[in-house]
C-alpha cells in the first residue's frame, strides 16, 4: 500500500474518492495542487495512510475521514 493517498471531496454527503495514491509526499502535493488548479472549486487534499494495530489484527475504517 502506497503511504499517502490524494482524495477528492465532495460538498454533499459522499465520502470521499481516492483519485491517486503515492509513496512520496511531495509527489502527491504536487498532484494535489495540479488537480485543483485543472478542476476550478475542486476540493483535492492530500492524506496519509496510518495503519493501527489493535489486538492483534489489523483495522481500517474509512468512514473517519471527515471532509469540511
Amino acid at each position: 500500500m502506497k503511504k499517502y493517498a490524494v482524495l477528492k471531496g465532495y460538498k454533499v454527503a459522499f465520502k470521499p474518492d481516492v483519485v491517486e495514491e503515492f509513496d512520496h509526499l511531495e509527489d502527491a502535493q504536487q498532484f494535489c495542487d495540479l488537480m485543483n488548479k485543472i478542476h476550478e472549486g475542486g476540493n483535492y487534499a492530500v492524506f496519509e495512510h496510518h495503519e493501527y494495530k489493535l489486538d492483534g489484527a489489523y483495522a481500517r475504517n474509512p468512514d473517519l475521514i471527515e471532509f469540511k
